[in-house]
């Protein structure tokens, strides 16, 4: 009510617990700001909505800042936090955000006129507002008060209606427009393949926000940006320097957990054929980082990096940055990030990294004795280098040709190293053999075909 400037807002009733919709991606961005802005109250200026977590221009160019403490998720997040299912299917994801692989129910809402009107009526187990069966306040299908549907319908993380409601926009751009994801109430139950894109100014009665803040890092362990140099088969990981107390001496054991090829949206960043038999067979291996050693690109302006490969027995040492820039002879930004490598490490596969100390190693119940877990994804090709981003199948010889002409003398997931990005000029199979396009087919089994340095994990003894 009210007029300009001078308005004044108010929940309709019974909405205050529903989604809010009929917001764009710079509605969401600008209250985005306003909570990490501490949420000031009577009127805004461009210090309270326009900057903070975005600053706000075109709707497609804005980042997130790097202080941020609330925010729009990005696409990985969105989907972990829907579709993420630890432990369970050999992909690790369900195919619904309702924790199921099974079409959801679909979710009726009372409407008598009382205070629980728009609550769902048939909560339980997998149960989502979508295709127009929340019928309440005279609409056919509407939105929902916000997990009503109960524990048994949440994912994993116990978020609510990734399913239903109305889609969500996050930070993704794809063919100039931002992306949106999740089912819809009068619409589908938003499985694991769909999303959808607009303009940053579309707004619908089926389309908004959440919003996600940061997690609390294991203390003794940090997962780096990047993923490695080499793009196929290196994790990362950093160690803080108040990882380890007075230079205690320590060892990384790295457990391969998982592998996912070819099982959900995620890993369909690696169109690569495995050069050795079923890698399941693998998981649940354990190796220990070795010595460290020196690597560089051989390229001037590149920095070097510390490497460690993998192998059967404990080594035991300060991992420090400090610890090892002084013996390494690097500096300690250079030693900040420590790359693992080795035969365990193959594409698009999910590990383990966990601390511990001698002492406690040889005690009587050493599993005991290691720090929470790490949790490491090998690379796909969008980590390798942030701007070439996801892989499009319809045009691979593009793909490949893009690749091979990302710049290599920046380090780590700024760029492609000369030596990784050679795999794709058939160096390795055949030396001073490029790839051509002319016949896409070819092309694509030529990519496929390229050997791995490895030939797949084995037992150790």
């Amino acid at each position: 009510t009210g007029s300009a400037p001078n308005f004044t807002y108010a929940v309709k009733t019974n909405m205050g617990n529903k989604p809010v919709n009929y917001v764009s991606f710079f509605d969401a961005m600008r209250f985005v700001n306003w909570l990490h802005n501490d949420q000031p109250t009577g009127a805004q200026d461009a210090s309270t909505t326009e900057s903070g977590v975005y600053t706000i221009s075109d709707g497609v160019s804005e980042t997130r800042a790097g202080d941020a403490r609330i925010f729009i998720p990005t696409e990985n997040e969105w989907y972990k936090a829907a579709y993420h299912q630890p432990g369970g299917d050999i992909d690790d994801y369900w195919l619904y955000p309702t924790a199921s692989n099974s079409v959801p129910t679909v979710a009726t809402a009372s409407d008598d006129g009382d205070e629980f009107d728009g609550d769902i009526s048939n909560p339980g187990e997998n149960v989502a507002n979508y295709s127009s069966g929340a019928d309440w306040n005279g609409q056919d299908g509407n939105v929902t008060t916000v997990g009503s549907a109960g524990a048994q319908s949440e994912s994993f993380y116990g978020t609510s209606d990734q399913g239903g409601n109305v889609q969500e926009w996050n930070e993704a751009v794809r063919l100039g427009a931002r992306v949106f994801r999740g089912g819809a109430w009068g619409d589908n139950a938003g499985p694991s393949s769909t999303w959808s894109w607009d303009d940053p100014s579309f707004d619908e009665n089926d389309v908004g926000f959440r919003v996600a803040s940061p997690v609390t890092p294991d203390p003794l362990l940090a997962a780096d940006d990047g993923l490695g140099a080499d793009y196929n088969r290196v994790g990362d990981f950093k160690m803080p320097p108040s990882a380890v107390a007075g230079g205690e001496e320590v060892a990384i054991r790295v457990t391969l957990n998982r592998m996912y090829i070819d099982r959900n949206e995620e890993s369909s960043q690696c169109p690569v054929r495995l050069g050795f038999p079923d890698l399941q067979v693998f998981e649940g291996q354990v190796r220990y980082l070795g010595p460290p050693e020196v690597f560089d690109n051989n390229a001037s302006s590149a920095p070097k990096w510390v490497g460690a490969k993998l192998q059967c027995t404990p080594f035991y040492r300060d991992w420090s940055a400090s610890a090892l820039a002084t013996e390494l002879g690097i500096s300690q930004a250079e030693a900040d990030t420590i790359y693992y490598y080795g035969a365990e490490v193959v594409p698009c596969s999910i590990h383990a990294v966990q601390l511990a100390t001698q002492a406690c190693v040889d005690s009587a119940n050493p599993d005991d004795c290691f720090s929470d877990s790490l949790e490491v994804r090998t690379a796909k090709w969008g980590d390798v280098w942030p701007e070439f981003g996801t892989v499009n199948f319809t045009d691979i010889g593009k793909e490949v040709e893009a690749f091979k002409s990302i710049p290599f003398d920046v380090q780590g997931p700024s760029g492609a190293p000369n030596r990784w990005r050679s795999m794709l000029r058939g160096n390795e199979g055949a030396p001073g053999q490029d790839i051509t396009f002319n016949d896409i087919g070819k092309t694509v089994d030529a990519f496929k075909s390229i050997p791995y340095r490895e030939a797949g994990p084995t037992s150790c003894p």
